[in-house]
């Protein structure tokens, strides 16, 4: 893998935290990626996630180091299990519960409510400090606040050809993660609806024979 697929950024959606860290698994042109495989993709996701990692705090300040990977990557691998079986519609097994408590009280937080983007006020954990651990406890917070109430029913893993991300259903018609799968799965659909109709043995019917006399 050359230095520039390495350092490709893996999307950043917004639906939540968590669910942006899930998505650093990810595929450009039927090729999977990961987003934070080394320690200059992983200290530049943090950078591009911001305040968002930290509860509105300042970018994550501080070395990432190997073991750092390993911890973010084992993060995202609970993270990825327990909302695939939500997109499923089923609960997350205990393991992953456990595991993403261990990382969420690994740090003292406080729920506070926060504003996003759009200025609208959400109730999130917080914890005082900028840094790396702070992001871990941080996004695993998210997920099980995200597992835990009604925005759980919301979580969908994307339907588009060859898609590994997560996304949040928040309004009706919304069925993939971004409108460039959407445009990929409809076109995908009309092939294979092309592709069947060419196969498609013609059955012409019988001639009738007059018969002699």
């Amino acid at each position: 893998m050359t230095e520039s697929e390495t350092m490709r950024k893996p999307p950043m959606i917004g639906d939540s935290i968590a669910l942006d860290l899930a998505n650093t698994h990810f595929n450009v042109r039927k090729r999977l990626f990961d987003g934070i495989e080394s320690e200059p993709a992983l200290a530049s996701w943090l950078k591009d996630a911001g305040p968002r990692v930290t509860g509105g705090a300042d970018t994550p300040d501080g070395v990432v180091n190997k073991n750092l990977v390993i911890r973010f990557h084992e993060l995202r691998d609970v993270i990825r299990a327990a909302g695939a079986r939500a997109a499923d519609g089923l609960p997350p097994l205990a393991v992953e519960v456990e595991a993403l408590n261990a990382f969420a009280r690994s740090i003292p937080s406080s729920p506070q409510l926060l504003p996003d983007d759009e200025g609208v006020w959400h109730l999130r954990a917080h914890a005082d400090g900028a840094t790396p651990e702070v992001a871990l406890a941080m996004i695993s917070a998210d997920m099980l606040t995200l597992l835990g109430g009604p925005r759980a029913q919301q979580l969908r893993a994307c339907p588009a050809p060859n898609c590994p991300l997560f996304f949040l259903q928040d309004r009706p018609r919304r069925h993939w993660c971004s409108p460039a799968c959407g445009t990929r799965a409809r076109a995908a659909a009309s092939y294979a609806r092309h592709a069947q109709a060419r196969t498609r043995p013609l059955h012409n019917p019988p001639r009738s024979v007059t018969p002699t006399t």
